[in-house]
């Protein structure tokens, strides 16, 4: 659920709702555009070999088809795309503070990743928006907006409509958090989910 569910599937949302609503122009679809690369192609194998019935998944772990479905059941119920957010998840897990936790390298280093990926976001989005007016009139970025929240993240499983992902937004500060996380999601949390995976199921 951490790996498909949280990196997979959200970065599909991302860029499905990027490439139905804003021109290959726009600011913000030049800014996350290289962090789709390969996700739709990936994701569709995934889908044809490793997560369906009969599949790999299904094959070798000790959960098996059943146990699959319910794993996404429960991963889908819960879910808010603010759990890729390091800052907010690590702050509600109570392990941001490296004096009380030291060595805690995913945070460690993630931090340094989401502040320096942050940064240059938000010089990308002070050169197109002068304030939170542009931000809130961009009818462009209202309408990606609104097709992720309603589209990408739909209520299931008894779960609110866009799971975190705002039906507007209001301003420079929600934009900048929102393509800081996407970007993140899409590279640093999924690194740190999937690359470790072979020590564990080589073993």
């Amino acid at each position: 659920a951490t790996h498909y569910l949280s990196c997979h599937a959200a970065m599909e949302a991302y860029g499905m709702g990027t490439m139905r609503n804003l021109p290959s122009p726009h600011p913000i679809f030049k800014l996350l555009h290289p962090h789709f690369r390969y996700t739709m192609a990936i994701n569709c194998r995934a889908r044809a070999s490793l997560i369906n019935d009969g599949g790999i998944i299904d094959q070798l772990f000790a959960i098996g088809g059943e146990g699959k479905r319910e794993l996404m059941r429960r991963g889908g119920t819960g879910y808010n795309i603010h759990m890729t957010n390091i800052k907010r998840n690590t702050k509600e897990r109570g392990v941001e503070d490296p004096k009380k936790l030291p060595g805690y390298y995913y945070r460690d280093d993630g931090f340094k990743i989401w502040d320096a990926m942050g940064t240059f976001v938000r010089n990308v989005i002070d050169d197109f928006y002068q304030d939170d007016a542009a931000v809130a009139g961009d009818v462009e970025l209202q309408h990606w907006a609104e097709d992720i929240h309603t589209r990408g993240f739909p209520g299931y499983y008894g779960a609110e409509d866009g799971h975190g992902f705002p039906k507007q937004i209001d301003g420079k500060e929600t934009l900048i958090e929102l393509c800081t996380l996407i970007m993140f999601t899409g590279s640093a949390q999924h690194a740190a989910v999937n690359f470790g995976q072979y020590t564990y199921y080589g073993y």
